[in-house]
């Protein structure tokens, strides 16, 4: 009698007390199988292809996730390991072709990783790190509208970093992708008599819309507007991200602002009219105030 029929006259108590989980396949089968309790060998990458109807598909979705990963991973100094690992088995069952974008996009992370350290040992004050992809390879990546105007401040910071490449990879330059980067500030926020110290990380779009609030205290959505080229509607829904994070509040318009007869052209004009001011500021043009650290 084999194990498999002993452990089949087993009680029921006994028998789930000799059950053993299956093994991940990130531990001990690199090549994707899995075996199951029966005997028989699962290939995980067939169902996956199966669901996703065909190998083309597959590698686009993984396409699509690992540039997602990889743009998200900055902050653990590039390390991609993990995903040249997982490239190298992929590869193995798809081929070396099926593969060959990711493994540029992989190529990509590492030569930009090279190109910061070079730059910053010319601009050693220099707070910007960049990924370098070459587009051709990677997906349709969001872009910024053209109109987009950043703070002075932080379009100096970029414009110095693209000079400093220019410089290096002559003739090449960079063309920022805008909404996919990350900016952490620190900003000094007033707040009940005291000075609160907040870490924050937001898109560069986020990040230029508070740096004017180092200029002045108050600005109206229109204003922002036409400092930054971002249109209003879009202004008020980032507004929102400061407004959670207790660093800007929303002053509505003035009742005695002369408003339209329709309910709906009024909350329009409400809203239009309405103030965005620094936590912690009373208004007055005598305030001195230094939200950024």
């Amino acid at each position: 009698m084999d194990s498999d029929d002993e452990g089949d006259c087993l009680p029921d108590y006994l028998r789930d007390q000799l059950w053993q989980p299956l093994t991940s396949i990130q531990q001990t089968h690199s090549s994707f199988l899995e075996r199951g309790g029966s005997g028989r060998t699962t290939d995980i990458l067939a169902m996956l292809v199966s669901i996703y109807g065909s190998k083309e598909l597959f590698v686009n979705e993984y396409r699509l996730m690992l540039a997602d990963k990889l743009l998200s991973n900055t902050t653990s100094d590039y390390n991609t390991d993990q995903q040249v690992h997982t490239l190298e088995l992929l590869k193995l069952r798809f081929g070396e072709l099926s593969m060959r974008a990711c493994e540029i996009m992989l190529k990509d992370i590492n030569d930009s990783k090279r190109t910061n350290t070079n730059i910053r040992s010319f601009l050693p004050d220099s707070v910007v790190d960049a990924i370098m992809i070459s587009h051709i390879f990677w997906p349709a990546l969001q872009r910024e509208p053209a109109a987009l105007k950043h703070h002075p401040r932080l379009q100096y910071m970029l414009e110095t970093f693209g000079r400093e490449y220019g410089r290096l990879k002559n003739p090449r330059k960079l063309e920022w992708l805008y909404p996919l980067g990350t900016v952490e500030l620190e900003l000094d926020v007033h707040e009940k008599g005291q000075t609160i110290t907040k870490t924050i990380e937001c898109s560069p779009p986020l990040a230029s819309l508070i740096l004017h609030f180092s200029d002045r205290p108050q600005w109206t959505a229109q204003d922002l507007s036409d400092e930054t080229g971002i249109p209003v509607h879009v202004i008020q829904k980032q507004m929102s991200f400061w407004i959670n994070h207790r660093v800007v509040k929303l002053v509505a318009a003035s009742s005695a602002t002369p408003m339209s007869n329709d309910p709906a052209t009024t909350n329009k004009q409400q809203k239009n009219r309405s103030t965005y001011t620094l936590v912690g500021c009373s208004g007055d043009k005598g305030d001195s105030m230094s939200p950024l650290a």
